[in-house]
């Protein structure tokens, strides 16, 4: 299947030879980021996610791993590397809510 995403299509196009351009997308990532970030706060608040988890570097992996799956799956016409990188994305939230519920045990 396609799948196509705008954003990434227009920075691979533009990035190299125009400097607001460029700027403006920084800017939405960084946005992005802010705000996936954000819920993996509200994660750690509710004792979902460990409080020593980087909220803002999660969000920057899960970001680059979805872009890349996105990048091959246009490649490669196949929605697997999409289905993979979900899959990953989901089982290392689900680590993390499973190492916060062994610590609140352990503690119990």
């Amino acid at each position: 299947g396609k799948c196509p995403c705008l954003v990434l299509k227009l920075a691979s196009e533009v990035t190299s030879f125009s400097e607001p351009m460029r700027e403006v997308l920084a800017m939405g990532i960084e946005t992005w980021l802010d705000m996936v970030g954000g819920v993996f706060e509200e994660a750690k608040v509710l004792g979902i996610i460990p409080a020593g988890v980087d909220c803002r570097n999660e969000a920057g992996l899960m970001r680059d791993l979805w872009a890349g799956a996105i990048q091959r799956s246009t490649i490669t016409k196949s929605t697997m590397p999409m289905e993979t990188a979900l899959q990953c994305i989901r089982e290392r939230i689900d680590s993390h809510e499973a190492s916060c519920k062994a610590a609140e045990r352990s503690h119990a």
